[in-house]
């Protein structure tokens, strides 16, 4: 199990190995040494030689086995580990100097402390589950003192961008604060459409280098629990976001009726669903109207006295309809949407798909949004389509749930297709206010597409783009199992 964990390094593999026999996480060697203990013993030797890579990989792998519903680690073993910790810190902080230039090591080596001490206790609290999982809650006061300092401080970002006067609007959950993005769509006069999708801009507010940038990325992003939670930076939501609420919900929130920062994707659009003009500007924009989906529902369904909003929402259900004809059948997984989803789900996705192929066409480098299927699972997905007529909505998407279970899950890399959606290339880059991915592709847009790239901003955009890949690859599995423990623990 130890040759699986030191020199495959596959977390697929071990994760599989893992589930069909849940015992080898207790399992012990011919010393009687834990494979835990010898799991924190790479982690230290990681830690001490400061492999960033492989300290992500360990923290992946710990929260694989703890998460384990037997696992088990005796007083004894728990002893070891933690004495083994401690030599660590004591060697990393022998001194003012050595402290202060080892300071992000041993705040990792006190969280791992805290984490083992809690090995085995029944009931943990979220402070005790996120430190468990390496998964970051409040904000530093520096962080939160550098938002207060930009409420009145856009000026400056103006000049270099262009003001959109298009009617624009917004549809999201009705449970949403963070607004971030909205379309606007409007037909011409040679009949072909102009879509536009609307971006919150992180970058337009603080540089990609800047404490709550790079923060927000270490996050990965934003997730969202099952009830309210308090923290010292946020008391009234159900989500432990990536950026403080007072910038994501109010500052850079795409709300109704206020000027903001955006980058637009603008698409022309012809009857056959060919791309005839695209570019991706830096903007300022006024969302003319904020919906909810059931809001957008029903103006579809009985129309508006609002003109312009009527109008908008029927050349964005043309375009709809048009996308979904040219790409008919070519999304291998999909649940039933209705009408205002529809419009959502076609512009996300095609904003995605053509930034990915500008990057891909130029040869510049991105972090994609990666996904494969086998056929076995998509005869499995066209046997549930063809239910269709025996179950009910409700039953049909537990169905599509446990397809979607068996599907192997996405990633991030730097080239790979995305074999779920049937496209060549995606990426995320509509959703900068929750997800780590968004904001580097935005980054990757002002250096490669904003300006004309030298060979030394493109290696060095490449070599950060394949950094930033595997932390927040590292990041989805110890996410995924907080939330199952804090679901479980909590009765949700």
């Amino acid at each position: 199990m130890i040759l699986l964990i030191d020199y495959i390094k596959n977390i697929d593999y071990l994760e599989y190995t893992i589930d069909n026999i849940p015992s080898l996480v207790n399992a012990s060697d011919k010393e009687n040494v834990s494979l835990f203990r010898n799991v924190i013993k790479s982690y230290l030797n990681n830690i001490v030689n400061y492999n960033k890579d492989n300290i992500l990989y360990y923290e992946v792998v710990i929260s694989l086995m703890m998460a384990q519903k037997g696992f088990d680690l005796s007083d004894t073993e728990k002893k070891k580990c933690l004495d083994e910790i401690y030599i660590c810190i004591n060697k990393l902080s022998s001194n003012k100097k050595q402290k202060k230039k080892n300071i992000e090591r041993l705040e990792l080596l006190k969280n791992i402390a805290s984490i083992i001490k809690n090995a085995n206790k029944k009931q943990l609290s979220l402070e005790e589950l996120t430190k468990k999982y390496n998964i970051k809650v409040d904000f530093s006061n520096s962080l939160l003192n550098s938002i207060s300092l930009i409420k009145n401080g856009q000026e400056g970002y103006l000049s270099e961008r262009e003001i959109v006067d298009d009617y624009i609007i917004s549809i999201d959950d009705n449970k949403t604060i963070e607004i971030d993005d909205a379309l606007s769509c409007e037909k011409l006069k040679n009949g072909n459409y102009l879509l536009g999708v609307h971006v919150a801009s992180i970058l337009g507010y603080f540089p990609y280098e800047s404490e709550i940038v790079q923060t927000a990325i270490s996050k990965n992003q934003s997730i969202y629990l099952p009830h309210k939670y308090q923290s010292k930076s946020n008391e009234h939501n159900k989500t432990i976001p990536i950026f403080p609420y007072e910038f994501s919900a109010d500052i850079a929130s795409l709300k109704e009726g206020q000027n903001k920062l955006t980058r637009t994707y603008f698409f022309e659009i012809d009857q056959d669903g060919n791309i005839i003009n695209e570019s991706f500007k830096k903007t300022i924009i006024t969302n003319n109207k904020q919906l909810t989906y059931d809001e957008a529902n029903k103006i579809i369904s009985k129309g508006t006295n609002n003109k312009k909003l009527q109008e908008t929402i029927n050349n964005l259900l043309d375009v709809v309809k048009i996308l979904e004809k040219k790409y008919s059948g070519k999304s291998n997984v999909r649940k039933e949407k209705n009408e205002s989803e529809k419009i959502v789900y076609q512009a996300m996705l095609l904003t995605g798909n053509r930034v990915a192929e500008y990057f891909n066409r130029n040869h510049f480098p991105l972090i994609y949004r990666i996904h494969y299927i086998d056929e076995n699972n998509k005869e499995l997905k066209e046997m549930i389509d063809k239910l269709r007529d025996t179950y009910n909505e409700k039953q049909l998407n537990v169905l599509y749930d446990i397809t979607n279970e068996i599907y192997p899950k996405g990633w991030y890399g730097e080239k790979g297709k995305h074999t779920g959606l049937n496209l060549e290339h995606y990426c995320h880059c509509t959703s900068e206010l929750r997800r780590a991915a968004d904001i580097i592709v935005e980054h990757a847009l002002e250096i490669c597409y904003d300006n004309i790239p030298t060979e030394e901003d493109i290696k060095k955009l490449k070599e950060e783009i394949a950094s930033k890949t595997v932390e927040i690859n590292s990041k989805q599995t110890p996410i995924e199992y907080f939330l199952k423990e804090y679901k479980k623990k909590h009765k949700f």
